[in-house]
């Protein structure tokens, strides 16, 4: 678990830009510009993890990739957190 390479990160943050693309919108623009900074790691940095990158990349494209990958956390949350409540949960 520890080598996860940046493109699954941003795969997961791109298919919540799918998801809430109709539902909210706002959400779906931050992750779309948080996979938009994932995916330029990933394209310059194609074969190492996000712990690797910010080791080895410069201190501000470092800072604006833990920054995108937070955002980018916080986006699937609100997309899991919206998909139970309006499914709702049968219990």
């Amino acid at each position: 678990m520890q080598h996860i390479p940046l493109i699954l990160p941003t795969l997961v943050v791109l298919a919540v830009v799918w998801a809430e693309w109709r539902h909210t919108r706002w959400v779906a623009w931050v992750a779309l510009v948080a996979s938009f900074v994932l995916l330029v790691g990933v394209l310059r940095y194609p074969t190492l993890s996000a712990q690797e990158v910010t080791e080895f990349a410069a201190t501000h494209f470092a800072l604006a990739l833990v920054v995108a990958r937070t955002i980018g956390a916080a986006c699937f949350l609100w997309y899991v957190v919206r998909t139970i409540r309006t499914v709702g949960v049968p219990w």
